[in-house]
């Protein structure tokens, strides 16, 4: 469990940090996408900090070797770490819809996204709830022995697990297919598309880590080794969110991602300055996007001068999306 998690954490908190650097330079261009793009690293790092921290406790050990307080607080660091674990996995892909609302501003694609965004935030609330919900008292999920204690049958809860993953599977095809049909959009040769395609639907590998975590559930409920069987289940848990996370970055990431894919030569170089990407720091994006600050004043001059060249010279090229020209505002 340790090491592809930790290979997973590293890769996500840096293409995090690359994200921000991004968008903090030359010009500050951090939006509500970042924002919440930011708490969905540091839930998913809460999570992974519980769970670690359960090692040492008995997590991954068969349940024999395990001290009976030892069982007690591993089970209440598993039963903590749900918490976080439901609001980076949303988090992660409000971040993305928030992202594509820079991009498109007609009012079907509005609704649409919000929509998606509402159930992201109902998924990750009942989930907390499912969970607060199924023992009375609360204390009675880590500590079943406790007297008079009521508890839901384990196969209704497995079914409430089943629902929320195929939601959340719908919602990360949806999200990663909806940028990948912006290609079209794109001046650039087919195998460079299909590269772009790749990078910017990561978010299927999500929903792969999801449904093979609905498999383990099904079989989870009745083992007699919990402490043992349970690291697979907390293992794809997280890589659920470490993958949302992944995904969550890697569209903003233009110019990065180019200079890495042209070193292993899955991209050539560009000649036609016209390629049809949007530059996120430039002013035709700004003018419309979910700005945390006014920075009306410096959009209208900025936009002005990237008509003229297309491209400011100044500007961070952070978004792999491409531009709609076709929607009201130069999107």
């Amino acid at each position: 469990m340790l090491a592809p998690i930790c290979t997973l954490l590293v890769i996500s908190t840096t293409l995090m940090i690359t994200r921000l650097y991004s968008r903090l330079r030359p010009v500050v261009n951090l939006g509500w996408d970042d924002a919440i793009g930011v708490v969905a690293a540091i839930a998913s790092i809460l999570q992974i900090a519980f769970l670690f921290a359960a090692i040492p406790h008995g997590l991954g050990r068969h349940i024999f070797y395990v001290a009976p307080e030892d069982g007690l607080l591993t089970a209440k660091l598993i039963f903590i770490s749900q918490f976080p674990w439901g609001w980076a996995v949303s988090c992660a892909k409000i971040s993305i819809a928030l992202l594509l609302l820079r991009f498109k501003r007609t009012k079907s694609w509005r609704i649409f996204l919000y929509l998606m965004i509402a159930l992201q935030v109902v998924l990750a609330t009942i989930a907390n709830i499912f969970q607060l919900a199924q023992c009375k008292p609360i204390a009675a999920q880590w500590d079943p022995t406790i007297p008079g204690a009521q508890c839901w049958d384990p196969v209704f809860a497995q079914k409430g697990v089943y629902v929320q993953g195929s939601l959340s599977v719908f919602s990360d095809v949806v999200l990663s297919i909806i940028p990948i049909t912006f290609l079209k959009e794109l001046q650039r040769p087919m195998r460079e598309k299909i590269v772009l395609g790749f990078l910017m639907g990561l978010g299927v590998f999500t929903a792969s880590a999801v449904i093979v975590k609905m498999t383990v559930v099904g079989n989870f409920n009745d083992t007699t080794d919990p402490m043992w069987d349970v690291i697979e289940l907390a293992t794809w848990s997280m890589v659920e969110a470490q993958m949302g996370i992944i995904a969550m970055c890697v569209p903003t990431l233009k110019a990065p991602m180019e200079s890495i894919l042209r070193r292993v030569g899955l991209l050539t170089k560009r000649t036609n300055t016209h390629s049809g990407y949007i530059n996120a720091g430039s002013g035709r994006e700004r003018s419309q996007a979910y700005h945390m600050n006014n920075v009306s004043a410096f959009n209208n001059s900025s936009r002005t001068e990237a008509q003229k060249t297309n491209f400011s010279p100044a500007a961070s090229e952070s978004s792999i999306l491409p531009q709609d020209n076709k929607v009201q505002g130069g999107y």
